[in-house]
């Protein structure tokens, strides 16, 4: 009677649980909680991190319409056909020290407490990167701490922030496929070689440990991989078209707004006009006149004058035709022989007048 007493009590409130485990700053936790999907499958379940008083923190509810919940770094999903909740915790730093807490809503079952300590060491949380092409043979290394030596060494793939078992070394070495896997304890390694590459085989792979406690299954992943499968004659993407062409377009645009900017320069700038002083060296055209000012003269501005006769119009340019002006600096003057005449372009023609500076002599 007794032992069917605590058979009932186990069914009823369920094991308590509470696990230890061990991660590295840089790498990634995964722990899967097993449930029973008849019972299960329409409640709700949590999983929160755990207060100095033992309460729950923040708490993530899945419920059952839920598949998938992001919480930043935190991932809160459940596979219904497996009876089996997940959570992964990317890119672990040591904030994340503590302990966390699953379980479903109403409490029919005690909850499920793992504590998890964080680690720092440069050897283990960080990220290789490799790079081949189709058909070669490629090699990785994964290198773990000496604790987890005796424990089982896995390679997960990530898919869509979904972690899944790529292979295992149920036995050494154990090969799936193309995916040959082999530890070597003695030297706190193991290798991971995958023939024939193919582009599929691009992405990202964790290397890590699996420790189970009842129902419940962490797994600790210390090293990430990166790898790129990439075809030499592969023609650039679209995008590195796009990219390209709205460079060329961006510097031919650029160029044409600089030169329609100095062009503008250029056509507002103001003209130099040449000098209009006579050339002192060269002798005077007769048919011209300088309109040079002259300080003792009574220079008007107006290039048209009156034509009074009685008006100073010593710098007209055309000027009174009558013969009691002083008409002296007048490009046409007086034809009258009693008039003096020494600077006229044209002076008169009798032969008694002094027609020294005239430009045709008879």
């Amino acid at each position: 009677m007794k032992i069917l007493l605590i058979i009932i009590l186990y069914h009823v409130s369920g094991p308590v649980l509470s696990a230890d485990v061990s991660v590295y700053t840089g790498g990634t936790v995964l722990i899967n909680y097993k449930y029973d999907p008849s019972k299960y499958n329409k409640h709700t379940r949590f999983f929160c991190r755990l207060n100095d008083n033992r309460k729950c923190n923040d708490k993530i509810l899945l419920k059952a319409s839920d598949i998938r919940l992001d919480k930043g770094r935190l991932i809160f999903m459940k596979t219904e056909q497996l009876g089996l909740d997940q959570v992964v915790i990317r890119h672990v730093n040591v904030q994340d020290k503590g302990t966390y807490s699953y379980g479903v809503e109403p409490n029919e079952v005690k909850p499920t407490d793992i504590s998890m300590e964080v680690e720092e060491d440069p050897r283990f949380g960080q990220t290789q990167t490799h790079t081949a092409h189709p058909g070669e043979n490629l090699t990785f290394t994964c290198t773990y701490p000496d604790k987890y030596k005796d424990l089982l060494k896995f390679l997960h793939r990530e898919t869509n922030h979904s972690l899944s078992a790529v292979i295992h070394p149920f036995q050494d070495p154990a090969q799936r496929g193309r995916f040959l896997f082999s530890d070597y304890s003695q030297k706190k390694h193991f290798t991971v070689s995958i023939r024939d590459m193919r582009k599929e085989d691009g992405g990202v792979y964790l290397c890590g440990i699996q420790e189970k406690f009842g129902g419940t299954t962490v797994f600790s992943f210390f090293s990430e991989i990166q790898l790129h499968v990439t075809d030499p004659a592969e023609k650039p993407s679209d995008s590195s078209i796009i990219i390209i062409t709205v460079c060329v377009g961006g510097t031919l645009m650029l160029i044409g707004g600089l030169a329609l900017i100095y062009y503008k320069l250029r056509k507002n700038a103001p003209e130099t006009s040449p000098s209009r002083e006579p050339n002192r060296n060269k002798p005077k055209d007769p048919a011209l006149v300088s309109l040079q000012s002259s300080e003792n003269t009574n220079q008007s501005d107006s290039v048209y004058q009156s034509l009074d006769p009685n008006t100073n119009q010593s710098d007209s340019v055309y000027q009174s035709l009558d013969p009691n002006t002083n008409q002296s600096d007048s490009v046409y003057q007086s034809l009258d022989p009693n008039t003096n005449q020494s600077d006229s372009v044209y002076q008169s023609l009798d032969p008694n007048t002094n027609q020294s500076d005239s430009a045709h002599r008879v």
